[in-house]
């Protein structure tokens, strides 16, 4: 995925509809839609390649106090996986 320092960042052009608990977003290259549900939305609206991964957690933790940090990076790191292979991060 990245080293440490590696910042996800999302791709141009891609639409944000908040949804309440979730988020669509809408791939106008792809003409693909994708619906994030509210913890990979909170991984998404960080992807802005200004945190790392690491930060990512540091700021996830707070929000979801109860979720384990080793449970929390893996999934930080298997959603941003999916966001690239999607196309929908860098």
């Amino acid at each position: 995925m990245g080293g440490d320092n590696y910042k996800p960042k999302a791709m141009d052009g891609i639409t944000v509809q908040d949804l309440g608990d979730e988020v669509m977003l809408y791939d106008s290259v792809r003409e693909n839609v994708h619906v994030l549900n509210h913890t990979a939305s909170a991984i998404w609206y960080l992807c802005d390649g200004n945190h790392t991964t690491e930060e990512i957690r540091k700021h996830l933790e707070e929000k979801f106090p109860e979720v384990s940090g080793s449970d929390l990076i893996d999934d930080i790191i298997a959603t941003i996986d999916k966001l690239k292979q999607k196309n929908l991060v860098v």
